[in-house]
């Protein structure tokens, strides 16, 4: 029985190269071969991870099928920032934080997710909710772009402090 697990994991790692696939890159969540486009390198990676579960081998199941979640959730992640643009575009910039928070619960190392929140905030005058989420961001990253958005919360925020009543007849 363990000589028939061996030789079907055999088969399939066979398989996989015959199809372009780096073997390493299957069992180990890196970047398949170049000419292998990433949706058939997801499904190649979900069957490596099955035929290895079932031929014993857990471990490069394991390795497989967590990079499979892996690419599923950065793109579900991508979908949601793009949705949240358009969300955001078409005026609804409530529902475009929404999105965008789902972006960063699903990937929250990915700074451009995370600037959108506060960009979203900041045009619901949100401006202290902005600004924590920007702090918060330059704090653990350099980035020109969340620097600007910050500097432009501030802007909006000194604009309201500053701004003339009816009362000084200005």
């Amino acid at each position: 029985h363990r000589r028939e697990r061996a030789a079907a994991l055999q088969q399939g790692i066979e398989l996989i190269g015959r199809l372009g696939v780096d073997q390493a890159a299957c069992g180990h969540g890196h970047r398949p071969a170049e000419q292998q486009p990433a949706q058939n390198a997801s499904a190649i990676r979900q069957q490596l991870g099955v035929i290895c579960s079932r031929a014993g081998d857990l471990e490069r199941a394991s390795a497989a099928l967590e990079a499979v979640l892996d690419i599923q959730q950065r793109r579900s992640a991508a979908a949601a920032h793009e949705l949240g643009f358009i969300y955001e575009q078409q005026g609804q910039v409530e529902r475009a934080l929404e999105t965008y928070r789902q972006a960063v619960a699903s990937v929250p190392a990915e700074i451009p997710y995370r600037r959108s929140v506060a960009v979203a905030l900041r045009k619901l005058g949100r401006s202290a909710e902005a600004e924590a989420e920007l702090t918060d961001l330059l704090a653990g990253a350099a980035d020109a772009a969340a620097l600007a958005e910050l500097s432009m919360v501030y802007a909006e925020t000194c604009l309201l402090y500053t701004s003339p009543s009816p009362r000084d007849g200005l």
